[in-house]
């Protein structure tokens, strides 16, 4: 197996299919290009003021020089007018009395918190220090502090923090510590740590993205999600809701029912505190729920009967009503919820993904970071009595694309291996005909637990862009679609999203626009898992590429979804772990493969990713593995690191030579 380190500039094959000299490359005037990606701007966490005049948000660009992605705090009317930058920073909150902004800034390697008042060229105090980063941070009732969490490392230098978990055999995995609580006075700027020892706060494994694990319960006392250090194994799936008081640091339990607890939402008068979670189960997915209990611990009420489907970033409207987006059969909406009910309601609809911002209940209006399939962020704002006529607010990805054409795509209505119905979508490149084939390349979503959805993805369209088909599918195991369908993997993993994922393709290829000589197919994750397991099951695929360093060596981590997928663990049973790999089949297998992992991937490509293409490359099946500097497991987190892992993807579906 050959080992390429793509470092520095990109290298020579790489820049190769920068300047489009690969087998993709359409005949369109302008398709989707890296150039084009490097044009759009991210855009995220709107915050309302507390009189719902103004909105802040964070715009981030992409910086090439320093390969990274720059935030920027901006402010607009809540009209939308009147678009002003307050510096660089990103997830700006307000003070509860609208004079201030506190955000986070990570210019001198660290981010700490800063606060400045709204108006322009108002000086800036920098609130903490260190060389570790602030993780998330919120504003008390009185705006006289700040509450944050950070990582906090032993005598010993070794992190006690970061409870990020590190496989480092294919037989054990460890996890490094815990995340601490700390407030910091506004006015004198002094940082206090108020849990430690055996305290851990956040939930290990959420399943939601950038969590905070913590809110003000009053002036003196913060709720916060976590557990007791008892071991990895533990630890997941297992949180509960603590209070603790800022001036004693004592502790006291919350809830008492075993299960996922977190997220911890204060209402505004401090009567209920909302959050999500799902009892203790087996099952590898159950939808979680949207709950609220009272600070004493009494009437844990249900708010989401019935629904199935993950709430987040959940927001009180109200000291009753609450607002809420979660995934649903392949669009992100909008809900709503009410202590006075066990039923949520619909809010938004559409294809798309919106992400809640914030609700203001003086203006009777939310406000969401919206994107489609062929349009890029922007914010939005809806009334919350019809919350589904969303107004856009921003025009800042516009211009991005005002000379790209974009290929349609298509929904698609298919059906799995048993007849379930799973739905799909095939994008397709600029100027497609009917009269021609095209390459093929078949997408494998992550998790394995996960959601393909409406929003705007320039993976997707910078392949079509290069004259291929992509197609991407949400087989059985996916979210969005309820608890049964989700939890349909079973214990032969990849089962029933592997045959999903078959079959749905079987019956694309029947359009006749597929060239069956070029089908190519790709995960990331999860996604990359199940990737093998699909050249294991067919000789169709030309070619594969498993990202983000992952295969089964990685079930050896105690998840839940690991140990539902396994009679026995890996980690205890390794023969029932090689009964269901891919290894398996290693002997008939001849697609080739490349691999695709970052420089800080936290294990060599060999112990991770790299046991199937080693055993590929021992039979002579042509096989790659590429890093990608700075980059961890997805690859594309920094902007260098996604140009070169789409142009590695594209050269290598591409007629390649020994």
């Amino acid at each position: 197996m050959r080992l390429w380190h793509v470092g520095g500039h990109v290298a020579a094959v790489i820049a190769m299919a920068a300047c489009g000299e690969l087998p993709f490359v359409s005949a369109q005037d302008a398709p989707f290009s890296g150039a084009t990606y490097l044009r759009i701007q991210r855009l995220s966490d709107p915050r309302i003021s507390p009189d719902g005049r103004s909105v802040l948000f964070t715009r981030a660009t992409a910086d090439t020089i320093a390969n990274r992605w720059a935030d920027t705090v901006w402010a607009i009317h809540s009209d939308g007018s009147d678009p002003r930058a307050l510096g660089a920073g990103h997830r700006a909150a307000w003070s509860p009395d609208g004079e201030y902004v506190a955000y986070l800034d990570g210019a001198h390697g660290s981010a700490q918190i800063m606060v400045r008042r709204i108006q322009p060229g108002a000086p800036v105090a920098t609130l903490t220090s260190g060389s570790e980063s602030v993780r998330a941070f919120r504003w008390s009732p009185n705006g006289r502090q700040i509450a944050f969490t950070m990582l906090v490392r032993d005598s010993n230098g070794a992190s006690v923090g970061d409870r990020r978990v590190s496989v480092i055999s294919p037989l054990r995995a460890k996890v490094a510590g815990s995340i601490q609580l700390f407030v910091v006075d506004v006015s004198g700027a002094l940082m206090r740590q108020v849990t430690s020892g055996s305290t851990i706060v956040g939930a290990l494994d959420p399943g939601v993205p950038d969590h905070i694990p913590f809110d003000w319960l009053d002036a003196n006392t913060l709720v916060f999600d976590g557990d007791s250090d008892a071991g990895a194994d533990a630890r997941y799936l297992t949180s509960q809701l603590h209070a603790i008081d800022i001036a004693t640091s004592t502790v006291r339990r919350i809830t008492t029912r075993l299960g996922l607890w977190h997220s911890p939402v204060v209402s505004p008068d401090g009567r209920w505190i909302a959050f999500t979670g799902l009892p203790k189960s087996p099952d590898s997915y159950r939808a979680q729920d949207l709950y609220v209990i009272r600070p004493d611990g009494t009437a844990m009420k249900l708010l989401t009967t019935g629904l199935e489907r993950d709430p987040l970033d959940v927001q009180w409207a109200s000291n009753v009503d609450l607002w809420f987006v979660a995934q649903d059969r392949g669009a992100v909406n909008t809900f709503s919820a009410s202590t006075k009910a066990a039923r949520a309601r619909a809010g938004s609809n559409g294809a798309h993904r919106v992400l809640l911002g914030g609700v203001s209940p003086r203006g009777g209006f939310g406000v969401v970071v919206r994107s489609s399939g062929d349009h890029p962020d922007e914010i939005h704002r809806f009334p919350l009595r019809r919350p589904w006529e969303l107004a856009q607010l921003t025009l800042v990805n516009d211009s991005a694309l005002a000379d790209v054409t974009l290929g349609e795509v298509e929904e698609l209505d298919l059906r799995g291996a048993d007849g379930t119905p799973v739905q799909g979508w095939l994008h397709k490149p600029p100027g497609f005909s009917v009269t021609r084939r095209y390459p093929l390349v078949f997408e494998i979503h992550g998790g394995p637990h996960a959601m393909f959805d409406a929003g705007f993805d320039p993976l997707v369209h910078q392949l079509a862009g290069r004259g291929s088909l992509v197609l991407r599918i949400n087989p059985r195991g996916s979210t969005g679609y309820g608890n049964d369908f989700g939890n349909r993997l079973g214990s032969a993993y990849p089962g029933a999203d592997a045959e999903d994922l078959l079959a749905a393709l079987d019956q694309v290829i029947h359009t006749e626009w597929v060239d069956t000589t070029q089908i190519y197919v790709t995960g990331c994750g999860g996604g990359g898992m199940v990737t093998s397991a699909l050249i294991a099951r067919s000789t169709r695929f030309a070619a594969a590429t498993m990202r983000c360093g992952a295969d089964w060596v990685a079930f050896a981590a105690p998840t839940a979804v690991n140990d539902a997928v396994f009679a026995r663990p890996m980690r205890v049973d390794p023969v029932a772990w090689l009964e269901q790999s891919p290894l398996r089949a290693v002997g008939s297998m001849g697609t080739r493969l490349l691999l695709i992992a970052g420089t800080e991937t936290p294990a060599s490509p060999v112990a991770i990713g790299a046991t199937l293409g080693t055993a590929l490359a021992l039979r002579g099946v042509a096989t790659m593995s590429v890093r990608v500097p700075g980059e961890a497991w997805g690859t594309t987190s920094t902007p260098l690191g996604w140009l070169r892992t789409v142009d590695a993807l594209a050269w290598w579906f591409g007629p390649y030579r020994r």
